[in-house]
């Protein structure tokens, strides 16, 4: 066995390319899932009374018009409050009416006293002017009653618009308890009509995941919103996507996004239809994001063209064009090592690997761009010298770093 291992290090076969001269067409390659664009959320209103219980729901993935119901909650306590709102607008009105016939009445009275109290000082001034012709006692109680009815006049009139005053403000309360009775009542209908929500342009339903269970824990697949869950006002409860505009959201490495600008063209392939190619256009590129050894970007790219057959939530495997190089120097990126924060590659001479440095004029995921090399010089695309260290400690032997490395040919 110690032989057999030791034969089988000493032939490890190192995989080679060739450096080819030729048009490069630099591509990211990314992966990611089909949406419908300039989505339209339908939220739970805002209304007062604590959560709401949906009564209605259509069914995840059904397309939809504009003007067609989508989503509605339970009404019985908002019909509940326009119930108690309109009693109270009644019992308002019939309260403004009665302040306003006791104003009627009160002001009819009053025109009577006033009138009286006015016949009684020019009976009283008549009375007076004998006051000639009378005894001195008689004259003195003639003036006394001119003044007695003189002063009831003036105190009636002060009391006669103190209560029109009166009246006027008690009119004013009763109008106000109106006012605000037919506003509680407008908002209770304005809240039953605000709980039927209906799509504003045409798509397909998208149930949003239901965040409002008090058990969370990491990984857990949230349900779907479903008929009889409960939702806190303001909530997003259904996502309707345009389906004119579809978009992909993708995900590609830190180290390619640096080469996307919005515009570039798209190649993308959906799982659930092989064979078919989409054409598209990136759209905008996000911040990136998780953990340092392995930082993506979010992406997004739109369709060209819409088609029938597509479906939200289509895998999707998208390949991105970020330009096109003429006639240069080109091997698999394999083919390249970092050594030393420097770029080299193996080149294969007289039976060995030597490492030399390269220049790496643009790479993408799958090709490199190299300057120092020649059309159809030899490349590793495994570092020999850890080949060669590993056959090494096969048969007990040591070796250190090497730049010429003898070559198995495949």
């Amino acid at each position: 066995m110690r032989w057999l291992r030791s034969y089988n290090s000493s032939q490890a076969v190192i995989p080679t390319a060739v450096v080819r001269r030729g048009d490069v067409r630099m591509q990211v390659y990314a992966q990611g899932t089909l949406k419908g664009g300039h989505s339209e959320m339908l939220v739970a209103p805002p209304v007062a009374g604590g959560p709401m219980s949906i009564k209605f729901l259509l069914d995840n993935g059904t397309q939809v018009k504009p003007g067609q119901e989508v989503l509605a909650f339970d009404t019985a306590t908002q019909q509940y409050n326009l119930v108690q709102a309109q009693e109270a607008l009644d019992q308002a009105q019939q309260q403004a009416i009665q302040a306003q016939a006791n104003a009627a009445a009160q002001d009819l009275d009053d025109a009577y006293q006033i009138a009286k109290a006015r016949f009684d000082v020019q009976r009283a001034q008549l009375q007076v002017q004998q006051n000639p012709i009378k005894a001195a006692v008689d004259a003195k109680k003639n003036d006394l009653a001119l003044a007695a009815a003189q002063a009831h006049l003036t105190q009636l009139e002060k009391d006669i618009a103190s209560r029109k005053a009166g009246n006027v403000a008690s009119i004013a309360v009763q109008d106000a308890a109106v006012k605000k009775a037919q506003a509680d009542a407008a908002m209770a209908q304005h809240n039953i009509a605000s709980m039927t929500l209906v799509a504003h342009q045409a798509g397909y339903v998208s149930v949003m995941q239901n965040s409002s269970t008090n058990i969370l824990f990491e990984g857990m697949q949230l349900p779907a919103y479903q008929i009889g869950d409960t939702v806190r006002p303001g909530q997003a409860v259904v996502q309707i996507p345009d389906t004119s505009s579809w978009e992909v959201d993708l995900s590609v490495s830190e180290l390619d996004a640096g080469h996307l600008t919005p515009g570039e063209p798209v190649g993308i392939q959906f799982v659930a239809l092989p064979g078919d190619t989409f054409a598209g256009k990136l759209e905008s590129i996000g911040a990136a994001s998780g953990p340092p050894w392995d930082r993506k970007v979010a992406i997004v790219a739109s369709l060209d063209h819409p088609d029938p057959a597509l479906r939200p939530g289509f895998s999707a495997n998208a390949v991105i064009t970020t330009g096109v190089l003429k006639d240069v120097l080109w091997a698999p990126s394999q083919a390249e090592f970092d050594f030393g924060g420097k770029s080299t590659v193996y080149i294969r001479r007289n039976g060995q690997f030597q490492r030399i440095p390269v220049t790496v004029v643009q790479r993408s995921e799958s090709q490199v761009v190299l300057g120092g090399v020649a059309p159809g010089d030899i490349l590793a695309l495994a570092n020999p010298e850890e080949s060669a260290h590993a056959a090494a400690g096969a048969r007990g032997g040591r070796s250190g770093p090497a730049a010429a490395v003898p070559a198995s040919r495949r």
